[in-house]
């Protein structure tokens, strides 16, 4: 390990500004025999949080992606059990809902062209609404030895804040003094990777891109209608504009990513790198399959190869368990046996994960196996508590299983984080209307559609508790639905 992670904090910021702070990067070893080393992250101070990050074998790919797992992450012995690494970390921008970090390695990289070399990375859509986390990729561009300004947003507005025009002009005076400049980000943070690489004069690297969730812009988008009442002013203001160069990560399997990939192909020339069944988060997928590190370092060095690196994934992708979770849910409607054979693949390789229990609760819930659902839900929130996806679900689960008790105190537990009200407040809907309390649950829906109306599942759902309040009160309440 280099001397100045087994030095002492001040040896991170020796010669720098007193604005330069310090984050420490504790590596400890794993009690349980042939597992790797797992690290645990903090920032010394007041109100200092730790952070604590699973090995490979007991957890899936960080939604951060502050590490590489599976087979591309060091061993013990690279990291150096023990041995603090400290990091000079300064706010290059900061506002209530925005923030931009350069992080400073504290040794040489390997990689060529490394030292002249500066990321920009944007994060993805999170339910940790705080700017007091991890940038994307942290700990790895720390790692390899390469500067790094993670830019992080508190809520998940698509970085559509008037302020990001000052945020990038002091990001830009950061990467002048920098030869070689990067975007790199994953989904939302993909999408301000693209829109933003021209003004940084840098060569996009993006993860699963969004042209625009607007749905004006994407009529057959329909997987962020929370985030359809959004003004989209920063976008409509700046589209996208030809970076340096754009290399473009995608599910070549989905049709919903290939509607995106065509109007980004429309907009600038980029070099597409589609991964059949990646999903989605396709940095999680190349992970997996150890090949996210080699690819970004390819493009660094300037030898990326991207046939090659289809080929790499396609070849590993029995090991990764994105691939059968994308398999599961292509499968899920149609056939929802094979989904489950799918879900139960994907659960083998990596049992502790909380995406993957999720699915797999999901699979269940819809073969009519609730008792299991139920229980694999609970796991899944158990897992990433964070994740309120997960929890709505677990919700929705104990509603099928009849336990409306626990439902209800879950519920009314989200509703009190008072986080994503709207797909809250729908829930509520269907829990008062399974238990034919109409006019609660029209109440609820109201709520939902009032904070997001251009959401339709929330205007259908609205006339589906009319229709019944209708003929629950002439007595026919036995046509409804159980």
């Amino acid at each position: 390990m280099p001397q100045a992670m087994a030095g002492s904090p001040r040896a991170a910021t020796a010669g720098k500004p007193e604005s330069w702070q310090v984050r420490v990067w504790q590596v400890r070893a794993h009690p349980a025999p042939n597992h790797a080393a797992f690290r645990q992250v903090f920032s010394p101070g007041p109100g200092a949080r730790d952070r604590r990050e699973a090995c490979p074998q007991c957890c899936d790919p960080c939604t951060e992606l502050n590490t590489e797992y599976f087979n591309t992450g060091p061993d013990t012995a690279e990291l150096g059990v023990g041995a603090p690494a400290f990091m000079a970390t300064e706010d290059l921008y900061r506002s209530d809902l925005l923030l931009a970090r350069h992080c400073q390695p504290d040794h040489p990289s390997d990689w060529a062209g490394g030292g002249e070399t500066i990321f920009v990375t944007f994060g993805s859509y999170s339910d940790q609404h705080t700017l007091e986390r991890a940038g994307f990729g942290e700990e790895f561009f720390h790692r390899h030895g390469l500067h790094a300004i993670h830019v992080l947003s508190r809520d998940n507005s698509w970085y559509q804040h008037e302020e990001m025009e000052a945020l990038l002009e002091a990001v830009r005076q950061r990467t002048r003094g920098f030869r070689n400049v990067f975007t790199y980000g994953s989904s939302m943070g993909a999408y301000a990777a693209l829109r933003h690489a021209r003004f940084l004069q840098a060569t996009a690297i993006a993860m699963g891109p969004q042209y625009s969730v607007d749905p004006k812009v994407m009529r057959r988008e329909n997987r962020w209608q929370e985030s359809f009442h959004l003004p989209f002013v920063t976008e409509r203001r700046q589209p996208i504009a030809q970076p340096r160069r754009a290399y473009v990560f995608y599910d070549s399997r989905c049709k919903l990513e290939l509607l995106h990939m065509r109007r980004i192909c429309r907009d600038i020339t980029v070099t597409p790198v589609g991964l059949p069944y990646a999903g989605h988060i396709v940095a999680n997928h190349l992970a997996s399959t150890g090949q996210l590190s080699r690819a970004v370092r390819q493009i660094v060095e300037g030898r990326f190869d991207s046939a090659r690196c289809i080929h790499a994934v396609w070849s590993a992708r029995a090991r990764s368990s994105c691939f059968f979770e994308t398999r599961t849910e292509l499968l899920s409607r149609r056939h929802p046996h094979r989904a489950l054979s799918c879900a139960r693949q994907a659960f083998a390789l990596h049992p502790r994960s909380g995406a993957v229990l999720h699915t797999l609760a999901r699979c269940l819930l819809r073969v009519g196996d609730t008792q299991n659902a139920v229980r694999m839900a609970q796991r899944a929130v158990e897992r990433e508590p964070a994740a309120l996806p997960y929890r709505r679900f677990l919700a929705m689960a104990y509603l099928s299983a009849g336990d409306f008790e626990a439902c209800r105190a879950e519920l009314e537990t989200l509703l009190e984080e008072g986080t994503n009200l709207a797909a809250t407040y729908h829930s509520l809907a269907k829990y008062h209307a399974r238990q034919h309390q109409y006019e609660a649950a029209i109440d609820y829906e109201k709520r939902a559609l009032a904070l997001n109306p251009a959401r339709a599942l929330y205007a259908r759902t609205l006339l589906l508790h009319r229709l019944a309040r209708k003929l629950h009160a002439l007595g026919l309440g036995a046509l409804l639905p159980k």
